[in-house]
């Protein structure tokens, strides 16, 4: 009986092993950025001198990494949408609060608890329209915060709040850029006498 029912389980071990790596595969390149895309309009994301400081002091440096490649991978994927590929922005980040403790917050305090502790979180994010030749079009600035601690209470991680005011923010600078786009001056070009 045990040996009927492993040469049924293996097959099905199989099976399963083969359909994940697949997706394994997929999940790790969405994560980089697929290599067979357009370059990336996002040329640059800091933070701002007081949320640097913010980020040393309180939430931890490698938190700017996982912020940089979310708010990256949004503003990208609108702005390629649109098909404003045209332009080159530089992100800069003002202000994001995580809903739940970060891990150097976990580590610096003790009574913090990642699966209770939680609170609204927000975003604060502007970008800077550079024309291809880098001269700086205007800029476009949005903060976006949750009123209702009802809707991240539940299932929100880290930066969950934040990732949606970073959609947000490329959705509306989408429309922007849609709406009325920069235009550069054209570049002055001087005849030999």
């Amino acid at each position: 009986m045990i040996a009927k029912f492993r040469d049924f389980v293996r097959p099905l071990g199989v099976a399963l092993a083969l359909t994940c790596v697949p997706a394994i595969a997929w999940s790790e390149e969405a994560a980089r950025g697929s290599a067979t895309n357009a370059a990336s309009q996002v040329i640059s994301v800091s933070p701002s001198d007081e949320y640097l400081t913010k980020l040393r002091e309180d939430y931890g440096e490698r938190e700017m990494k996982i912020l940089a490649a979310d708010l990256t991978r949004e503003v990208n994927r609108q702005l390629r949408k649109a098909g404003l590929t045209q332009y080159q922005v530089a992100l800069v980040i003002h202000d994001a609060v995580p809903n739940r403790p970060t891990f150097e917050q976990l580590r610096e305090n003790i009574g913090l608890d990642y699966g209770r502790s939680f609170g609204i979180g927000s975003a604060d994010v502007e970008a800077k329209i550079l024309s291809p030749q880098g001269e700086m079009l205007r800029s476009f600035r949005y903060d976006w915060s949750e009123f209702n601690i009802e809707f991240t209470a539940e299932g929100a991680d880290t930066w969950y709040d934040a990732r949606r005011a970073f959609y947000f923010f490329a959705v509306n600078l989408r429309k922007d850029l849609q709406k009325s786009p920069p235009i550069a001056e054209p570049a002055k070009i001087s005849s030999p006498q």
